[in-house]
């Protein structure tokens, strides 16, 4: 019987024993839940901020991409009024130039003209003398 005691005993500390490593781990259990519940929460909420982190970069990338169409259409815009006052100013050099080719040859023509004319009245200038001189030279004969 003693030795029946003994054994109860035994087995009651054991019991005992695993009922306190039983509780042990049910605080453990209970702290990491705690602790788990803790990093979800805080994960669910990084989920949140990289949700709203990514929708702010794709309306700021979107504004970027509207501002620099705005931007490509301006410029787009300033290189065809360029182009409409390089073509006029084009379009007057050209008639400006043509109006000097023009004076140039109106200069000249009527230089031409008269060199030409002063040239004829020198011709003719000498044909007189040359029929003058022929009359007086048939008289004196």
């Amino acid at each position: 019987m003693e030795a029946l005691k003994k054994d109860i005993t035994n087995i009651e500390r054991r019991v005992t024993k695993l009922e306190e490593y039983r509780e042990n781990d049910l605080k453990m259990l209970n702290e990491h839940n705690v602790n788990l519940a803790t990093i979800i929460v805080e994960l669910k909420n990084i989920t949140t901020q990289l949700a709203t982190i990514t929708n702010n970069w794709k309306e700021a990338i979107q504004r970027s991409n509207a501002r620099q169409q705005e931007e490509h259409a301006s410029i787009n815009n300033r290189i065809n009024v360029l182009e409409k006052a390089v073509d006029k100013l084009n379009a007057k050099q050209e008639n400006d130039t043509d109006k000097l080719e023009k004076t140039i040859d109106e200069r000249t023509i009527f230089k031409d003209s008269k060199n030409y004319q002063k040239y004829i009245f020198e011709i003719v200038k000498y044909i007189v003398i040359a029929i003058v001189g022929f009359i007086v030279a048939m008289v004196l004969k």
